[in-house]
């Protein structure tokens, strides 16, 4: 039983990580309505994460290597500096003892939907940028790195705060959903890294509720699925809307928010 959740949850994680709908919101109310344990959901989202960024790697392979070339080394930088803010409040969180609670409470990703659905109508009503990464300032960068800092909050996309965030820098929609995943990656990973200390330290809660070889084929579900949800994502991009993914967040931000009143009604 325990397996077929982790494969359900891999399945909507590959799904909702790059289509901008929110795979951190997904996956908390997921987990709640499935009963998984606060002390392990923080953990099993890392892992289902890290195999959405196995797909970034595989996709953009070729842009990846490009980067080592020195003429690109100036798009390390950028990736860098628009790392920061969401490393920042990341930590932040985790030091205040913050996760579980935002992770827990579904009234977040609810009002995270919203949020998600607003920014995505604002950004597509905007007319497409000229620019490229390469062109990016450094303000500019950590501009859209603060619209990826924010994403940490259940709700609100990811993929979709970077690339809106990308776009009101002026960049082409293809270049904003380029950069969008290139500062996933050390986004996704750094929190990957961060969590896999703190479990190897302390094993005990994950350990017990999914054995290692469920947690190795949610990795690689995520990792399959995923990598055709990017395409989706950008073939969508091309056809230069987003609107039907708007609507959807408003939908399931309702559901969910009118939901958690009945609930506080009701107990």
């Amino acid at each position: 039983m325990i397996t077929i959740k982790v494969i359900f949850l891999a399945i909507l994680q590959g799904i909702t990580e790059f289509l901008p709908i929110s795979s951190s919101g997904h996956l908390a109310v997921c987990q709640n309505i499935l009963g998984i344990e606060d002390d392990s959901s923080v953990m099993l989202a890392v892992i289902l994460h890290a195999g959405t960024l196995l797909a970034i790697i595989i996709y953009y392979f070729k842009t990846l290597w490009g980067l080592l070339e020195k003429k690109n080394h100036r798009v390390i930088l950028l990736i860098i500096i628009g790392t920061i803010p969401a490393a920042v409040l990341g930590i932040l969180i985790k030091k205040a003892g913050f996760a579980e609670i935002i992770f827990t409470n579904m009234l977040i990703p609810g009002i995270g939907l919203f949020i998600t659905a607003s920014l995505l109508k604002w950004g597509m009503s905007k007319n497409e940028g000229t620019n490229e990464i390469k062109d990016l300032s450094f303000i500019q960068a950590i501009t859209v790195g603060l619209f990826q800092a924010f994403a940490i909050f259940p709700g609100i996309s990811r993929s979709g705060s970077t690339i809106i965030g990308s776009v009101s820098q002026k960049l082409k929609r293809s270049e904003a959903a380029t950069f969008s995943f290139l500062l996933a990656i050390p986004a996704i990973g750094g929190a990957a890294f961060i969590e896999t200390l703190s479990y190897l330290k302390d094993p005990r809660g994950i350990g017990e509720q999914f054995p290692g070889l469920t947690l190795i084929i949610g990795f690689f579900i995520s990792a399959v699925v995923g990598y055709f949800s990017l395409k989706l994502l950008l073939h969508s991009l091309k056809k230069g809307s987003l609107n039907a993914y708007a609507y959807y967040c408003f939908a399931l931000g309702s559901i969910i928010i009118i939901w958690q009143i009945t609930e506080y009604f009701l107990n």
